[in-house]
């Protein structure tokens, strides 16, 4: 008798049916924290512990340092600070983006790798929300539409906060399509605004012109030298059938037999990594991955959510049950294989 053979009798086992992968939901927490409480909340609830870590505080140390500016002696506010750094060291400044930075210094950080403070016309914002230009602003019941149709399972014990949150929502959206009518509006930029109003502790101008930044050629150091990310949402959508062409070539050398299958199947790139790279990630993985992946879209460039996306589908691929449909198709492909 082998050592793994543990049953008192000669009786073969029953062959356990084979387990189809299940699709996880996010997990959401009942109350919806704003600011800097919302990274911990998303980042740490599980253990909240490693906020009081060493490597956290030697993390905030640096941030520290970072914000002082450039005469080390904290005399700017925290964001001149980090733009000073980021003007003479960037490459050092986005590295450290890309490793996350401490919750508290996050949406500044953000903003200074878009370099907001470029595209910022002071008084503008609150002109483009007047009930003057409102009246004229033609994806308007498009966007009242889709605001309360976003991340409503946030508020369900927060009736008062999903009131201002919409409000603001709404405000910066319409704000966006008359500022940009080759951009306007289209569904799923009303979930990638939210998601800033939540780290921003709802700071709907800085949202706006953050957004506006991300739209412009503001990722300068973009290795691919992607410019702004306006074609993701303009007529035609031109920069994202760029990406989703760039996407398929490289998938394919790296995972060519999965590929070859989806295409058999007619398995289209709009059911999963259309989605992902369209709203950043923000429906098809849990929040506390979102903000990690924000922090190397921006301290990366655009080109980052090619990278995140093929890596992200590799990963899986061996245990893909965090991919929703897609996970589903690579576990019919690896039955397939099994009856050859």
């Amino acid at each position: 008798m082998g050592c793994g053979n543990v049953c008192s009798d000669d009786k073969p086992h029953a062959k356990k049916p084979e387990r189809k992968p299940e699709l996880r939901k996010q997990k959401t927490n009942s109350k919806l924290l704003l600011g800097p409480a919302f990274s911990e909340q998303e980042l740490f609830n599980s253990d909240p512990s490693l906020l009081n870590s060493d490597a956290m505080k030697h993390k905030i140390k640096e941030w520290e340092k970072m914000a002082r500016g450039r005469d080390g002696k904290g005399t700017v506010s925290t964001e001149e600070g980090l733009r000073q750094y980021f003007d003479s060291r960037r490459e050092e400044f986005l590295n450290k983006l890309k490793e996350g930075p401490p919750p508290r210094y996050r949406w500044a950080a953000w903003k200074t790798a878009l370099q907001t403070s470029q595209v910022f016309t002071k008084d503008l914002y609150q002109s483009l929300i007047s009930q003057e230009k409102r009246k004229t602003a033609k994806w308007l019941n498009a966007i009242k539409a889709d605001t309360h149709r976003t991340y409503p399972e946030r508020f369900a014990e927060q009736k008062d906060l999903k009131v201002s949150v919409m409000e603001k929502l709404e405000n910066v959206l319409v704000a966006i399509s008359i500022y940009n009518p080759d951009i306007g509006y289209c569904q799923g930029m009303n979930f990638i605004v939210a998601f800033m109003l939540f780290i921003s502790d709802m700071k709907e101008e800085e949202v706006f012109w953050t957004f506006i930044a991300f739209t412009k050629d503001t990722l300068k150091h973009d290795p691919l030298h992607i410019d702004g990310a306006d074609g993701l949402y303009n007529d035609k959508f031109p920069k994202m059938d760029f990406l989703m062409k760039c996407f398929d070539n490289a998938f394919a050398r790296n995972v060519g037999d999965l590929k070859k299958y989806l295409d058999e199947i007619a398995f289209p790139n709009m059911l999963w990594v259309y989605k992902w790279i369209f709203i950043l990630f923000l429906l098809s993985f849990p929040f506390a991955y979102c903000l990690r992946f924000w922090d190397y879209i921006f301290g990366y460039g655009l080109s980052g959510i090619l990278r995140l996306s093929l890596g992200l589908s590799l990963i899986h691929i061996s245990e893909p049950t965090r991919l929703g449909m897609i996970s589903y198709a690579v576990f019919c492909l690896k039955k397939k294989k099994k009856k050859k």
